[in-house]
């Protein structure tokens, strides 16, 4: 939304209206109104909302503050989010079915095969 020319605060009350999750919603209305009043974007994302926004992201949306590139900031912090919420669900999955494989008597290669297929050691 940013490098399409919307504002932080327009974006926002998007994210706000757009949010499904609860906690989230409201955090994300916490952070708009502090943005309205004056605050920047990390200093509202962080402090009370550490439990909400990893500190990584409250750092680089600093930084892109500071440079003047938070919208790259921000598509480069949703890519690397993306990524991990996937190589989190490969290993899942791939604890899932070892798991799956272990209580139920039944061996097989085609475990190993499938988790090393979902290529994790190319995205740590």
């Amino acid at each position: 939304m940013l490098d399409a020319g919307i504002g932080v605060v327009e974006a926002l009350d998007i994210l706000k209206r757009q949010t499904e999750n609860k906690t989230l919603k409201q955090t994300i209305d916490i952070v708009y109104e502090d943005v309205q009043k004056g605050m920047s974007l990390s200093e509202a994302m962080g402090g009370k909302h550490e439990k909400v926004f990893p500190s990584l992201l409250i750092n680089m949306v600093e930084a892109g503050e500071v440079s003047g590139n938070l919208d790259v900031i921000m598509e480069r912090m949703a890519i690397h989010y993306e990524k991990e919420f996937n190589i989190e669900n490969k290993i899942k999955k791939c604890i899932y079915v070892s798991y799956n494989f272990k209580h139920s008597g039944y061996f097989s290669s085609d475990i190993f095969t499938s988790c090393s297929n979902a290529n994790i050691h190319r995205h740590v």
